[in-house]
């Protein structure tokens, strides 16, 4: 609930408060399939520019309404052109924002400490196409390669050029090895360095961090991360909710950090719970 009203789309919320998470889902997210990546990355865009989210969802439903239309009525151009002029205003305005964001993330001042520096990029015919032309002629180049692929997309049920086709790529930026060949602890390492340096990022722009949930943070994490991992946490100004089910890698954070047990769907402060917990660290 948003001022007592239901909140009807993510970008309702990107604009009053910027939030990232990391679950143990998201540990092969280097490994995975693109869409995965793509969301996460989406996500860091929008805390950046909450105009991002809604330009996101401007885009799918035009996408959606193209492959309808190319599968029910293929013949009606002029409202295939119609939609197809929308997906490409939206694509370039979604693709120059993840560049823009790629570009901030790669400031060195952000690099955080105890943690690799990494580097992105963003596997898009658009981005590149973007990063030599003006936005304008990428919009006519994308509307016509639509066009070009309307039978092909019609016969695959698809729309195969776009925004919505774009992958990150992240790699450790001093030994040039990319995420997805590396162990799972090696990945969870870079995307908590990600995460990190993406907080500083807002911070530095908007004067506010974002609100930080980690879900079990310290597995497949040894020592020295998890020490690097704390004290990046005590320093970054702003709210950071910690989760998981060991309260023995909790406890260096005791003295700066509240500890809140959850039990049967209720919290209870540490001092009344002291025994192994799930809980909930608000930093």
């Amino acid at each position: 609930m948003l001022d007592d009203e239901p909140v009807k789309t993510q970008s309702d919320i990107t604009e009053l408060c910027a939030c990232v998470w990391l679950t143990p889902k998201m540990d092969r997210l280097f490994s995975e399939g693109a869409s995965q990546r793509r969301r996460f990355f989406d996500r860091l865009v929008a805390a950046l520019m909450p105009d991002h989210a809604k330009q996101l969802v401007a885009h799918d439903r035009s996408v959606a309404s193209r492959n309808r239309i190319l599968a029910t009525q293929a013949d009606q151009s002029v409202w295939l052109d119609s939609i197809e002029a929308s997906i490409s205003r939206h694509a370039v305005a979604i693709t120059a924002a993840r560049l823009a964001t790629l570009e901030q993330l790669h400031d060195s001042s952000l690099s955080v400490a105890g943690f690799p520096k990494v580097t992105l990029n963003l596997r898009c015919s658009l981005a590149e196409q973007l990063c030599s032309s003006p936005a304008l002629h990428v919009e006519d180049w994308l509307r016509d390669s639509l066009k070009k692929r309307r039978e092909t997309d019609r016969t695959k049920g698809l729309t195969s050029v776009g925004a919505h086709r774009a992958d990150l790529t992240v790699r450790d930026s001093a030994t040039h090895q990319d995420a997805s060949f590396l162990s799972s602890g090696q990945q969870k390492i870079m995307l908590l360095s990600l995460i990190l340096s993406h907080g500083r990022c807002v911070q530095k722009n908007w004067g506010e961090a974002p609100l930080v949930l980690l879900d079990e943070p310290f597995v497949h994490l040894d020592e020295k991360h998890r020490a690097a991992l704390m004290e990046a946490v005590k320093t970054l100004q702003t709210t950071v909710v910690l989760t998981g089910t060991d309260a023995q890698l909790f406890l260096p954070m005791k003295g700066w950090a509240d500890f809140i047990r959850v039990e049967e769907g209720n919290l209870y402060p540490e001092r009344e719970c002291c025994s192994g917990f799930e809980g909930e660290i608000n930093v």
